[in-house]
């Protein structure tokens, strides 16, 4: 029994066969190329799916029959029986009459009236007419382009024209794809993956990337999980329709229906190949070649409008130059359609336009209301503050339809270089979550011609199929994120800024402390004894302690955090952040009526100025953060004085007996987390909504908490006194900088 490796590799080895007869004729890597291998290979694939079929229902025949059998019962049939044969098919097999089949072709190599080229020709475009009703394509205008056309046009040296079809013909004679036909979908997508590998590069208006099967099976699975029956599918820049197929058949092929349109006739050709090789033939009169966003094809009952569909998949061209229609597009005939805006034409690199987003919208419009869609997207999109990307999103937000974003790993497209992620919108579940999943450092890297690419192995498929279908959260891939957060943020659909990690030690380990404080232990007037063993005790609760949760799922699952201790918002310890404001007067020097006037300047070592001590909000020793500038979400301790307009001091709850060296410490910890998390386009300000939201750990014995508040007092201590004696040091060596300049101290001293 032939296996269906076997299979493959004798397909492939019959298309690499095809495409070294056009090499030999100098029609390698030309235009044309692409279109001689297709439909020569679809040609033979019609040829025998023919033949199987008449075997199947004819009486005379059984599976054991030889081609050569059932060639000879068909020569044997009057017009009117072949007719019947062919309605007992039924209307997805094309009918193929006896002059055009590929067996009559080799038998008449040697004709001359007509020549063997006008042969093949006549062949291709009888199978064309006798099946334009089924397997045609049609235009915007309704206008119908037929399955095959004349190839010899493309050869442009008329004396080679009846050799190159000899050649072609001798390959397809040595080759039948009875074996394939009870075969599954996934044969026939590595197929035509296969086929079309070398056709797949920037052609046409819109450049034509090719959808890698596994981003396909992924988006497939995701949407649709469980049976459903029924149902369209549409993608409004289907290209050569990996998405659709890969869909059709993850909900079965019989229980769908394709929709379509593409302005490239390239992309449209593949579609049908690709419809044709996987029993989509009730489909191809869906399939539309034409402008979608400017004219689309597909309307509903009434015609006064868009059809909706119950799915929708699309990967649409990131960037090309639409600038010819862009005025039509911004016309208000679009507007409802078209509502965050057209993108303007960039002075230079006109072919940079992201028409991308004018198909985000397009999407939107299209999905029924209880439809789900996946669209593939540049992960720039992701993380866009401003334009129209940003009011997609808000739009998406308010209207509570995304699902689930994916940002895939580099390099997955071989073709591209742009990093790409996938929206999952669901128009049914009223999602007041959305998951995030970073999926970014999966996959490995092989080489696909002279370009590298990024493969998903079968393990890592179904590792992020599995996650999405389940919004399953893991540390450092994935996160389940409210709406109200991401609008904080403004809209950021990115899962690294929400990521949930957890702190398994503290920013200050044990090595940091041997190396950084102890030595300024022996240098205070303490018990240095006593103090040492304090911070080895010390070093016990921290790494209980710094169990600190990044995460802003309410439903919180995190690591185990240790026996007797709670998971804690910060906003039930932070009763508030009371902010300074800018003082009447600044003054230069100090005195006994002035306090030291806190900015970030002072906070860190490097200016002194002082205003009235009532001219202001006092801090004495409490937790200072930076709220607004470049700067924010910094964080201060141990300073006494007034603060400044950009800074805001940290009043703890009575609820929690935390000091504010603990929570000094806490925050310290997060201090990177929290500016990351800023808020702001052009000033960054501290974003409250995420600090309330962190999760920490305290013990829940009152003890055990004061326990830990002295040994974070006594750490906090040593740490101000070794930055007081950095500064001292630090002031002497500019003094005595300054007294060697002035001759009052000699080198020599």
């Amino acid at each position: 029994m032939t296996t269906e490796r076997e299979i493959i590799r004798k397909t492939e080895k019959m298309i690499d066969e095809l495409k070294s007869v056009c090499s030999t004729y100098g029609l390698g890597n030309a235009s044309s190329e692409y279109k001689i291998i297709t439909e020569i290979f679809l040609y033979k694939y019609l040829n025998d799916k023919f033949i199987y079929e008449t075997k199947k229902v004819t009486k005379e025949l059984n599976e054991n029959s030889t081609t050569k059998e059932v060639e000879k019962y068909l020569d044997s049939l009057s017009p009117e029986q072949f007719s019947i044969l062919t309605m007992r098919m039924g209307a997805n097999v094309a009918k193929i009459q006896n002059a055009y089949r590929v067996s009559t072709l080799f038998n008449n190599q040697n004709s001359t009236i007509p020549e063997f080229y006008e042969l093949f020709d006549n062949a291709l475009i009888g199978i064309s007419n006798d099946n334009v009703d089924i397997f045609s394509v049609k235009t915007g205008s309704k206008e119908k382009i037929k399955l095959f056309d004349t190839l010899s046009q493309y050869i442009t040296e008329s004396d080679k024209r009846n050799a190159f079809f000899r050649a072609m013909i001798s390959k397809l004679v040595e080759f039948s794809f009875e074996n394939a036909f009870s075969e599954k979908y996934d044969f026939f997508a590595t197929i035509f993956e296969y086929l079309i590998k070398d056709y797949n590069k920037d052609f046409g208006k819109y450049a034509e990337y090719y959808t890698p099967n596994s981003i396909a099976r992924i988006i497939a699975k995701i949407l649709a999980p469980n049976p459903t029956q029924n149902v369209t599918l549409y993608d409004p820049a289907a290209g050569s329709g990996t998405l659709l197929l890969a869909l059709a058949h993850q909900i079965g092929e019989e229980n769908c229906t394709i929709y379509s349109q593409d302005i490239s006739q390239k992309s449209n050709e593949f579609l049908r190949l690709n419809l044709i090789l996987n029993n989509l033939v009730h489909s191809l009169g869906n399939v539309i070649h034409g402008d979608t966003l400017l004219n689309p094809a597909h309307l509903n009952k009434e015609k006064n409008g868009l059809a909706q569909f119950d799915y929708i998949v699309s990967n649409p061209p990131f960037k090309t130059d639409f600038s010819e229609t862009r005025e039509q597009l911004a016309d208000d005939k679009y507007k409802d359609r078209f509502f965050a805006g057209v993108p303007t034409v960039p002075k230079k690199d006109k072919d940079k336009m992201p028409i991308y987003l004018l198909f985000i919208q397009h999407i939107l419009f299209s999905l029924k209301a209880n439809g789900k869609a996946a669209i593939v997207v540049p992960t720039g999109f992701l993380t866009a503050k401003t334009g129209i990307e940003n009011k997609i999103k808000k739009e998406m937000i308010k209207r509570k339809v995304l699902s689930k974003v994916i940002s895939m790993p580099s390099n997955i497209f071989a073709n591209t270089g742009t990093n790409v992620s996938i929206l999952f919108l669901d128009n049914s579940a009223n999602n007041d979550k959305v998951f995030l999943m970073d999926a970014s450092n999966m996959g490995h890297s092989e080489k696909d011609g002279k370009v590298k690419k990024t493969v998903l192995n079968p393990d890592e498929i179904n590792k992020i199929s599995k996650m999405l279908i389940n919004n399953e959260v893991s540390e450092n891939i994935s996160v389940l994120v409210s709406n109200e957060m991401i609008e904080s943020f403004n809209y950021d659909f990115s899962a690294t800024l929400y990521s949930p990690i957890y702190y398994k030690k503290s920013f200050m380990d044990e090595e940091y402390l041997n190396n950084n404080i102890m030595e300024f232990c022996f240098s205070l007037n303490n018990d240095v004894s006593v103090l040492t063993e304090d911070v080895k005790e010390y070093m016990k609760y921290i790494n209980k302690f710094s169990y600190i949760n990044r995460n802003l799922i309410n439903d919180l699952t995190v690591l185990e955090i240790p026996d007797g201790w709670s998971k804690v918002r910060l906003s039930k310890i932070i009763k508030s952040f009371e902010k300074g404001r800018i003082p009447k007067k600044i003054y230069s020097e100090p005195r006994e009526d002035r306090l030291e006037y806190l900015v970030i300047e002072n906070l860190n070592g490097l200016s002194n100025q002082f205003v009235d001590k009532n001219d202001g909000i006092k801090v004495n020793n409490e937790v200072v953060m930076v709220m607004d500038g470049a700067a924010s979400g910094s964080v201060y301790q141990g300073k006494s004085g007034i603060l400044g307009s950009t800074l805001a001091k940290i009043i703890i709850s009575d609820k929690y007996n935390i000091s504010n060296e603990l929570l000094y410490f806490v925050l310290k910890s997060l201090e990177k987390e929290i500016s990351k998390r800023n808020t702001g386009s052009t000033v960054p300000h501290a974003n409250k909504i995420f600090i309330d939201n962190i999760y920490v750990a305290i013990p829940d014995n009152s003890r055990e908490l004061d326990l830990l508040n002295n040994y974070f007092a006594k750490i906090r201590k040593i740490m101000l006194k070794s930055e007081q004696i950095l500064n001292n040091i630090k002031n002497q060596n500019e003094l005595i900088y300054l007294s060697i300049l002035n001759g009052q101290i000699k080198i020599g001293d």
